[in-house]
């Protein structure tokens, strides 16, 4: 499915910014961003989608996945106005941001009732489902946990305490309480792989669920034959996002330090101010171990960012975020060729070409990596050709749109959505 309004725009970065905040803009005024498109048919249904569209605005210093989640906002639009809905946007997060707009957002959602279908997630979305009357089918957007992920999050902190003998608070820890809008909803739209839905189903027996993959913001700066995978196949990365203890940095870093003849390099939040205890804990190996490099954070598409999917050939991800979909980390890597090493938690599929860690043992992970590096260059590059076709066949913006109609279309079918209102 290909969007030429927005797609000509997002190939020039410097146009991004500008040019979505004009589109958005028109949209919000008009409360319905399918007066952009032109349909064959006559729309038959409304929708509601409770989506991630500011993201798309806040400020960057370049185009990165801020773009990526408006694209993702414009894709769902189109999806339900392919399948004949006309369609209102709104914020997922409650209340609406209206800083960010300067005070655009001047017209409010229709009755609830009025909706056939709200798709979302979200603390908007868990009211509207709980406060809904039994006409409106709602669809969930189901970042779904097969385990407690905060069990293992402690678990985590608890055993970096026994052996870094502190007491560590991360602002992540948080006691989980499943959605209510679990509960609530119709159906589900699954990111992630079998495991996830096998998970679902044993704690949902009788709620329709549909997969789908994530996509991921195409970017064309990285060429794959341009790589030395001799010095790659040493050189392991850690892309982490926010939570270094939480995504396993933590691990990583005391695995690589007596690892002479490897490197680690780290991307992450370690840096920022509110993970000063978890700096200190491991400045020697943050700031004075020869083979890691402390790189901070790393915006997506940055100069960092290539610089890292060209020398490293391995993504070390040992994470304990048991989120339901595959991190969007793991998928920016693997984008790009680098073979995953990562968690039962990671829930990417790692098909034949990655490595699921048996645990994330510091013993283990030390031991994998020794393992991995020993492939040899070319067979590395196999591998790492094998992830880029994969990833950049399953993920693409294209695929992933299709796949999205097709599933929710089949969800709807299952609820009996069409059979009511024909």
């Amino acid at each position: 499915m290909v969007f030429n309004k927005v797609s000509t725009a997002i190939q020039e970065p410097s146009k991004v910014r500008p040019y979505l905040r004009d589109r958005y803009r028109m949209a919000v005024n008009r409360n319905c961003i399918t007066d952009w498109y032109e349909n064959d048919n006559e729309p038959k249904y409304d929708a509601l989608i409770i989506h991630p569209v500011y993201k798309a605005l806040l400020p960057e210093s370049e185009y990165s996945n801020r773009a990526h989640e408006w694209m993702r906002s414009v894709g769902i639009v189109r999806i339900f106005n392919d399948l004949g809905f006309n369609v209102d946007m709104f914020p997922y997060k409650h209340p609406p941001r209206r800083s960010i707009l300067n005070g655009v957002l001047t017209k409010e959602m229709k009755d609830i009732s009025e909706y056939d279908v709200v798709f979302g997630k979200g603390k908007k979305f868990i009211s509207l489902a709980q406060s809904s009357d039994e006409n409106t089918i709602f669809i969930q957007w189901a970042d779904f946990p097969g385990s407690d992920p905060q069990k293992t999050f402690l678990s985590r902190i608890d055993n970096l305490e026994r052996r870094k003998k502190v007491w560590y608070k991360d602002h992540r820890w948080q006691p989980l309480k499943r959605p209510p809008s679990d509960v609530f909803a119709d159906g589900f739209l699954l990111p992630g792989d079998s495991r996830n839905k096998k998970k679902f189903k044993k704690a949902f027996p009788e709620k329709p669920a549909k997969l789908v993959p994530m996509s991921h913001p195409p970017t064309e700066k990285f060429n794959i034959n341009n790589k030395n995978f001799n010095k790659a196949k040493n050189k392991f990365v850690v892309y982490a996002g926010d939570g270094p203890v939480f995504k396993g940095v933590d691990i990583a870093l005391e695995a690589f330090s007596d690892i002479e003849d490897l490197e680690l390099y780290v991307a992450g939040a370690q840096n920022k101010q509110r993970y000063n205890q978890f700096n200190q804990i491991y400045y020697k190996e943050l700031n004075e171990t020869s083979n890691i490099h402390n790189y901070g954070w790393v915006e997506m598409m940055s100069n960092n960012y290539y610089e890292l999917c060209n020398n490293c050939g391995y993504l070390l991800y040992p994470t304990s975020a048991d989120s339901g979909g595959p991190p969007g980390a793991v998928i920016s890597m693997m984008w790009n060729g680098i073979v995953p090493i990562i968690s039962e938690e990671g829930w990417a599929d790692v098909g034949e070409y990655g490595i699921r860690l048996d645990d994330c043992r510091i013993k283990t992970v030390k031991e994998t990596v020794k393992i991995a590096s020993q492939t040899s260059s070319e067979e590395l590059r196999q591998l790492s050709e094998q992830v880029y076709s994969y990833t950049r066949n399953t993920h693409s913006r294209e695929n992933v749109y299709t796949s999205i109609e097709n599933q929710l279309d089949n969800l709807l079918r299952e609820i009996g959505f069409y059979n009511e209102n024909n």
